[in-house]
């Protein structure tokens, strides 16, 4: 079963529809395992029918086949499948709700960020961590404000992997509040928005970096500097700064 499986034989399928309900459960967990690698709305209909009528660990495996086939259907371009499924897993908890979170973003990223922010604010700081990692794939229109006023929002050191999730979006309706967190009394919140700043290339960015790497102390120094690294050195903006600062702010420009 799982060399065919592996080799998409599609054929397979009907035998490994028939098998989920086998009283081995090495040859039920085989079949579901197929159907996942197989994908299609015959085996997504025949995982879903089966749920019900097995056990605890099978259920389990049964999910994460709905997961392989939702991705599938991603690949496919067949989308809205994917969305459906990937919503009932997500609302239905346990251990696939990460992958569902993740699908539902990769499926949709245009509709993404409410759920994106829900699961930022939400009690479970799994879900929330992967939830921030994903905000740069979200797309749509005020996007970027949402999660500012996230960032905003958390606590003290819960800002840190949402100004690099900022930094790696680049989008510049972020570099106010980016810039704001550069110059945080908190250490841990400096560094990191210095850090996200060289996701940035306006001009309040590359100044902000430029001062820092020129009068900062010394781990903002060097994290700044590397920000800068990170900025294209024909940006014109670098050349502007160059031509027209004193010395040490020169350097750090060129």
């Amino acid at each position: 079963i799982n060399s065919l499986a592996a080799c998409n034989y599609e054929p397979l399928r009907g035998d490994c529809i028939r098998l989920i309900q086998s009283e081995d459960s090495e040859v039920a967990t085989a079949a579901i395992r197929a159907l996942g690698k197989l994908g299609g709305v015959e085996s997504v209909k025949a995982l879903i029918s089966a749920k019900g009528k097995t056990n605890e660990q099978l259920a389990a495996d049964i999910d994460l086949a709905i997961v392989n086939c939702a991705d599938k259907f991603v690949r496919a371009g067949e989308r809205e499948k994917a969305k459906e499924l990937f919503a009932t897993l997500y609302k239905q908890g346990g251990p696939t709700r990460l992958a569902a979170l993740r699908g539902l973003v990769m499926a949709d990223p245009h509709q993404c960020a409410d759920l994106l922010a829900e699961a930022i604010r939400g009690q479970d700081r799994r879900l929330a961590m992967l939830a921030i990692s994903l905000t740069p794939q979200a797309t749509g229109n005020n996007v970027t404000e949402k999660f500012v006023a996230i960032l905003r929002d958390l606590p003290g050191e819960a800002k840190v992997p949402m100004l690099k999730a900022l930094g790696d979006r680049g989008d510049q309706g972020a570099t106010a509040a980016v810039i704001e967190a550069a110059k945080s009394d908190n250490a841990q919140i400096r560094l990191a928005g210095v850090e996200a700043l060289g996701g940035f290339s306006g001009m309040q960015a590359i100044d902000t970096l430029i001062e820092v790497a020129t009068n900062g102390d010394d781990p903002a120094q060097r994290v700044a500097r590397a920000s800068l690294a990170r900025i294209d050195s024909a940006d014109s903006r670098l050349a502007t700064i160059a031509q027209n600062s004193d010395e040490k702010r020169t350097l750090e420009a060129i």
